[in-house]
């Protein structure tokens, strides 16, 4: 083929163009056939490929020579690049059959038959019911029969053990009345306002409050049977029954005394309930046994009544009966009667001015003697209310309450402290005690106001008193 020469342009150069160079194609081998004969085989062109095994191993294909394109000889020739052309052969016709596998080994001669399985058709029958158990003998004791319930029974979970450093879970909360009365109990016990009650125990001052005035309504509620007076045929006191220097207040039966519990009231209301101690107060009168338990309680009147005017309306008005043939002994406040045995009035009478020292304790007279074995005897008055007071720390402070309250919280503390005295007698409170210069005589001269003659039965109780003490004094 002659090369054609294009006419050069105006000023170009004539340029011959070289031949168009046709790449070779690719020269295809494949491996060795067993039979040089046409084999069909699938290519992974989805193709037929009935190429010739002379044709694999040497030919080209005249479709690259005509298409100088690279794209179509991926379509129109196999470059044997899949398994079917690595040498294996394909086989047309149906797959063969596999293997029969061969049968189980027969079981040994002398070995022993195997039970044969029957199989039957319809529902499985019922299993057959149990006997009965035998029953116990007529004269056998009777089993204790176990109730019965209906349901699930509930399934028991053992806790799980603590491991180091683990704190053990939270206890139940206490039922709703017990709540209650330990907020009553902490509020007495401590001396805390409302306020204090209700960050405490995370309550609203409300909540608080109705349940405080609930549980004091509740206690007050057991005065008749935890304060009461003694009968007329009670005996005599072992206290005075063992020790000779007390016998002849055989027929004492308690001491009884007033004490002023601080209360808070209006400021036009607070002149009648000043004290001579100077604060506003209310005086509380108590008659109390020698064992320590209050026989009777009266509450509610101002600080600035006087002793003997509290226990004349507690005669006259407040149901305080006095056993026929016995009496009670009452410091110089109180009239000297035949039922209220008061001390000698001009000589030493305080326990402290007995025992200052060995030469003190050596009596002057009489009366001295009668005053000191009557200061002994008349001090559990004193002992009690310093032990109401120590355990009970809101009778010492003011509270926020309403005055009707506070003479209801008062009366509560002393119901509390007889239930304690009855159920547990050996409280440390009541070993340690008050101290005697805390406890000692309330009264005195300004007591004094509004006392009523001495009566002529009391001085002569007095006198048979006195000359018994000084008769057998040792």
């Amino acid at each position: 083929n002659q090369m054609k020469v294009k006419k050069p342009t105006m000023n170009a150069p004539v340029v011959a163009s070289p031949p168009p160079v046709v790449a070779s194609p690719p020269v295809i081998t494949s491996p060795p056939i067993a039979s040089p004969a046409l084999r069909p085989h699938f290519c992974p062109h989805r193709r037929i490929c009935l190429l010739p095994t002379p044709l694999h191993s040497g030919r080209t294909s005249s479709h690259s020579a005509r298409s100088p394109s690279p794209k179509p000889l991926h379509r129109r020739i196999c470059l044997l690049l899949t398994p079917f052309h690595s040498g294996r052969t394909f086989t047309a016709g149906p797959k063969p059959f596999p293997e029969t596998p061969s049968p189980p080994d027969l079981p040994p001669p002398d070995a022993p038959p195997l039970r044969p399985k029957h199989f039957t058709f319809g529902p499985k029958p019922f299993p057959e019911a149990p006997s009965p158990p035998a029953l116990p003998p007529p004269d056998a004791p009777s089993l204790r029969s176990k109730p019965f319930t209906s349901g699930p029974k509930p399934l028991h979970i053992p806790p799980k053990p603590l491991t180091a450093g683990q704190t053990p879970p939270p206890p139940a909360s206490p039922p709703p009345e017990a709540l209650h009365l330990g907020i009553f109990l902490f509020g007495v016990g401590h001396g805390v306002a409302n306020r204090i009650l209700a960050e405490t125990f995370k309550h609203s001052g409300e909540t608080i409050s109705r349940h405080f005035n609930n549980v004091v309504r509740g206690i007050v509620g057991l005065k008749d049977d935890y304060i009461m007076l003694p009968s007329s045929n009670v005996a005599v006191h072992p206290r005075i029954r063992d020790n000779p220097n007390f016998h002849p207040f055989k027929n004492a039966i308690g001491a009884i005394d007033g004490t002023h519990i601080p209360v808070m009231v209006k400021k036009s209301k607070q002149a009648p309930f000043r004290c001579r101690k100077g604060f506003i107060s209310q005086n509380m009168m108590a008659a109390v046994s020698f064992d320590l338990n209050f026989l009777f309680v009266c509450t509610g009147w101002e600080g600035s009544a006087a002793d003997m005017r509290v226990l004349r309306w507690a005669c006259e008005s407040g149901g305080f009966i006095v056993p026929e043939g016995k009496y009670y002994l009452v410091d110089s406040g109180y009239a000297n009667t035949e039922q209220f045995l008061a001390p000698y009035r001009g000589e030493r009478y305080h326990i402290g001015q007995f025992d200052a020292s060995t030469r003190a304790r050596d009596h002057r007279n009489p009366r001295d003697l009668y005053n000191h074995r009557h200061a002994q005897l008349r001090n559990v008055v004193e002992r009690t209310f310093g032990i109401l007071k120590k355990r009970f720390k809101i009778l010492n402070v003011t509270t926020p309450f309403p005055y009707k309250v506070q003479c209801l919280i008062v009366m509560a503390c002393c119901i509390i402290h007889n239930f304690i005295r009855r159920h547990q007698a050996n409280d440390y409170i009541f070993f340690e005690g008050p101290n005697e210069q805390d406890a000692e005589n309330e009264g005195g001269e300004g007591d004094l106001v509004g006392v009523i003659d001495d009566s002529q039965n009391g001085e002569d109780l007095c006198a048979n008193i006195t000359n018994q003490l000084w008769n057998t004094r040792i």
